[in-house]
């Protein structure tokens, strides 16, 4: 069981405008990661600060870094029923889309800013 999904960005604005106002997520809490800490797990010489977020059962820490992250083919597929809704928002505030349509009637592709991907799909349940 996946407990929470880790992803870095580069504007702490993001974290209000994509994650809050655009995906529905809401800040559980914020902290800075110590310099050393993040020395020793990740390797890097810095102290982001981090925010826990969650939407359902979905946990997001956020770290906001100085790092340049560029993901080639990693992304997060959620499978939520307000998919066609957050893909609208995302393309309204300019964010990066793809629609993909198949024969269950199509997938949702948005990004962030720091060019985190998430797939939506629509749960039809």
């Amino acid at each position: 069981m996946i407990k929470h999904i880790g992803l870095t960005i580069s504007n702490i604005q993001e974290i209000y405008d994509f994650y809050g106002q655009i995906m529905g997520f809401e800040k559980v809490k914020q902290f800075p990661l110590y310099r050393e800490v993040a020395q020793n797990i990740f390797g890097y010489d810095e102290s982001p600060e981090v925010f826990l977020l969650k939407k359902g059962s979905v946990e997001l820490e956020i770290f906001v870094s100085l790092q340049k992250y560029k993901p080639a083919w990693s992304h997060i597929c959620l499978e939520i029923p307000d998919a066609r809704e957050i893909f609208t928002k995302a393309r309204e505030h300019n964010y990066r889309t793809i629609f993909k349509e198949n024969d269950k009637g199509g997938t949702f592709f948005i990004s962030d800013s720091s060019n985190n991907l998430f797939e939506l799909k629509p749960d039809k349940r």
